[in-house]
């Protein structure tokens, strides 16, 4: 605690954030929304037992939203006052920097959630909430608060200037997609909200706990499943914020003081470690045993029918696209880290490895996830269903060939003369494949029985809509199609082959 008291960066904020006149005004708010609460409370339109979940929606709102936009500021708006500079030169480490930036930064929205736990505690009271419970809730809302935090930290680092509007854009949209209760929706991930807005939840789970552990002592708590076993979900998600807490801060503690230019977000080893992690969790939390009635206990899990075994190894491989696409993005290198490069280390700048970068590390991942799917579904399909190891094992392949061959394209074109080359190259990619998907639906080749290895060639869906009977009558076109994805790919790598060369002459000018 005292390493945070005495951070410069805390002491810093906390001088500009806190000032008496702030701190009067957040305490007044703060004490009429109590009132108004406990009003609430007084003509019934509140519950006693509800008064403590409420106030934690108003908390987990302020510090995770509030202090998230803090976050996703300060490192880009001392860019944009052109006093970032300073930060980067300073005695502190860059982790005393990060960590000063991660707690300093929402230090406003930390006082809110001070002068809102009065009430807080006073629902918990009335609602005869355990002193567990209330430990539980603020634990998983401080800790998951401080890995989204983490995260506003990373896009606020990475953000040129102007770019406000999409930082807050980008992280609004993370909160949003992991506060959906996937396992209400779906039948496909069998995992609750992993945002920290499921900590209001902990008190009324608790509730209902009781209530029907009175009548039936089977029931045993709120529960995900990883793997087909249950794990308590308060416990996933505090491992989950842990775990990428942990990730996030390492980037940005790793890339603080090096000249924005020069910003690598992950070692080759360290992206590849995160990607996979990514991909753990989602194939933990897929639906791996279909839930039948002795399996009730699991409440609010949405049941749903095995998938062909086929049918969950497109699925997964759809969910892991954006994974390793990241990976890909990642592990671009720009013109300036490749000047470096030659300076640095002239006899390897253009040889073969340069040329295919960053290939290795995106076939490395996306086969041990591929090889990793196709061995659960072997081992969780019904004996019965129809399976085929050859088709499997092609699209896996095909999927790591295909994501490979853009990312080359990526890395090819982030090596242009222009402002902005690596969003040109992710503008030009999404037109592409717009056009091609408008193009092939309009003469109708996705309906044509023959027409899928063709299709396939420009946009993979069609391999993901084969059948085993179309891959059986037209298995060497599609062999065709592999090898003409595989043909791309390496005229793309000539290519920026021959951009490391020019670099490389031009430098030694």
């Amino acid at each position: 605690m005292n390493f945070l008291i005495s951070n410069p960066e805390i002491v810093r904020n906390a001088r500009i954030q806190l000032r008496r006149g702030r701190v009067v005004v957040a305490a007044v708010i703060c004490a009429a929304i109590s009132v108004i609460t406990w009003e609430g409370v007084a003509q019934g339109v509140v519950g006693e037992s509800e008064l403590f979940g409420l106030v934690l929606y108003f908390q987990v709102a302020v510090l995770l939203i509030g202090g998230g936009v803090y976050c996703l500021q300060s490192i880009h708006r001392e860019k944009e006052l052109n006093t970032f500079d300073y930060q980067r030169v300073t005695r502190l480490t860059s982790l005393e920097v990060a960590i000063g930036k991660l707690f300093g930064s929402p230090i406003t929205a930390y006082l809110v959630v001070l002068f809102l736990m009065p009430i807080a505690l006073v629902g918990a009271l009335l609602g005869r909430v355990p002193i567990s419970v209330v430990l539980e809730a603020y634990t998983i809302l401080f800790l998951g608060c401080v890995a989204y935090h983490a995260f506003a930290l990373v896009i606020s680092m990475m953000l040129g200037r102007g770019g406000s509007a999409a930082a807050i854009f980008i992280f609004l949209l993370l909160v949003a997609i992991t506060s959906v209760d996937w396992s209400q929706i779906t039948g496909t991930f069998v995992v609750h909200r992993l945002s920290p807005f499921c900590a209001p939840q902990i008190p009324s789970e608790y509730v209902y706990a009781i209530g029907v552990a009175a009548s039936d002592a089977k029931y045993s708590g709120w529960y995900d499943l990883f793997f087909g076993k249950p794990l308590s979900h308060p416990f996933v998600v505090i491992v989950v914020y842990v775990v990428f807490g942990a990730w996030f801060l390492v980037a940005v503690a790793r890339n603080l003081k090096r000249d924005p230019a020069a910003y690598e977000l992950y070692s080759p080893n360290q992206a590849l470690a995160f990607a996979i992690s990514v991909s753990l969790l989602v194939l933990g939390f897929f639906q791996w045993k279909v839930l039948g009635p002795a399996d009730w206990v699991f409440e609010g899990l949405y049941a749903r029918g095995p998938l062909p075994p086929l049918d969950v190894i497109r699925e997964l491989l759809r969910v892991n696209v954006p994974v390793f696409f990241a990976l890909g993005v990642v592990l671009l290198r720009n013109r300036e880290r490749v000047r470096s490069g030659i300076r640095t280390t002239a006899k390897h700048a253009a040889d073969g490895f340069a040329a295919i970068w960053p290939t290795p590390y995106v076939l490395v991942g996306t086969a041990a996830v591929g090889a990793a799917v196709v061995g659960l579904v072997e081992h969780y399909r019904p004996p019965e269903s129809h399976w085929n190891w050859a088709l499997a094992a092609f699209e896996v392949l095909f999927f790591s060939i295909w994501l490979t061959r853009d990312i080359l394209y990526l890395q090819w074109m982030n090596l242009r003369r222009s402002k902005r080359p690596l969003l040109s190259g992710l503008l030009c990619l999404l037109a592409y494949y717009v056009c091609a998907y408008v193009f092939f639906s309009g003469i109708g080749m996705f309906e044509v029985p023959d027409g899928g290895p063709l299709t396939a060639v420009f946009v993979p869906s069609p391999l993901f809509s084969s059948g085993i009977s179309g891959w059986n009558s037209q298995r060497g076109l599609w062999i065709a199609a592999l090898a003409l994805q595989t043909v791309q790919g390496l005229l793309l790598v000539l290519l920026h082959r021959r951009r490391l060369e020019g670099m490389e002459r031009a430098t030694a000018l």
